[in-house]
């Protein structure tokens, strides 16, 4: 992209310079879309971490199993 503007920046007077980091806090905080993507996100966590268990279950049962008939 190149830029085609080749005179002085002008600004306003009481103009405040911000990082990116601060920028974050200029968007207005959520909306409804950010709460549900958060809300799904939590339950991903969760889903996730519940088919680990029963995966884990699942593993030591074949095992304990294999372990009897040896």
């Amino acid at each position: 992209m190149e830029l085609c503007y080749d005179g002085a920046l002008v600004l306003p007077s009481s103009y405040a310079v911000m990082d990116e980091e601060e920028m974050c806090y200029t968007e207005g905080g959520w909306s409804g879309r950010q709460v549900l993507k958060n809300i799904c996100g939590i339950l991903a966590v969760f889903s996730l971490g519940y088919a680990g268990a029963a995966f884990r279950h699942f593993v030591e049962k074949i095992r304990d199993y294999h372990m009897e008939e040896c």
